[in-house]
């Protein structure tokens, strides 16, 4: 948790997903925002930033993360899984499920429980990562139980009786390095390359130029996200609305 806070503001990685969830949310007539899994925090400070009279409330089942994120001056924070929300029906204009459904058993509950706290109109965005192929150990070692697919939302948009309004992959541009490196991991002699691969994710962001061009390449590929169908790509997202 103590890498999540050291390194989220300025990782390249999650600079792009801030794009991407910065374009979802234009246009998008928001006061009452709520981040399930809220982690370190650092997603409700982009929203108040990027929504200057928002109430940003986040919800994260680890007391350490809430510690963090009460540390940058969020109030609003409570101890709580997706499952089971401590909020009343209708309360919220968006929540965020940021990279936290491929945590969850029960996606759908998890869903229905975003739905019931929406009031009418309002947003669900989810980000995932993507596709069962790259599955490897080091989603294993991040307590994944699935990877997404565009087809999976738009299942769960109809079960649940949302409109599905966009759906689509991200970190395409870097997804073939990645794939060779989660498919390596799978070969026992190459197994060490999923922790391997996370270390070097968090330390990317010590190092000031290659950060750089990451971010560079990654924030205009979200950038152009709801321009291009990216074939595939190493997360995905989507936008549903209640109706």
């Amino acid at each position: 948790m103590d890498k999540f806070h050291r390194v989220e503001a300025r990782h390249w990685w999650w600079e792009g997903r801030r794009e991407l969830i910065r374009q979802l949310l234009k246009n998008e007539k928001i006061i009452k925002v709520l981040d399930i899994g809220c982690g370190t925090g650092e997603t409700m400070n982009f929203i108040k930033a990027l929504i200057s009279k928002s109430e940003v409330y986040g919800v994260d089942t680890s007391r350490v993360a809430i510690s963090y994120t009460k540390g940058r001056g969020h109030k609003k924070v409570y101890l709580s899984g997706a499952e089971k929300l401590p909020f009343p029906n209708n309360f919220f204009d968006a929540v965020l499920i940021l990279d936290v459904l491929e945590h969850i058993e029960n996606d759908k509950k998890a869903l229905f429980e975003a739905k019931r706290v929406i009031q009418k109109g309002g947003v669900i965005i989810v980000s995932c990562p993507a596709l069962n192929i790259l599955w490897s150990d080091h989603d294993t070692n991040q307590g994944h139980v699935k990877r997404y697919t565009k087809k999976d939302f738009e299942k769960l948009a109809e079960d649940l009786n949302l409109k599905l309004e966009w759906v689509g992959y991200f970190n395409f541009f870097l997804s073939p390095i990645i794939a060779v490196m989660r498919w390596a991991s799978r070969i026992k002699p190459l197994a060490f390359l999923a922790s391997y691969e996370s270390g070097v994710n968090y330390e990317v962001a010590n190092k000031g130029w290659v950060n750089e061009i990451l971010k560079k390449i990654f924030v205009t590929e979200t950038k152009l996200a709801q321009e291009f169908d990216y074939p595939w790509g190493v997360s995905v997202a989507v936008k549903l609305r209640k109706t």
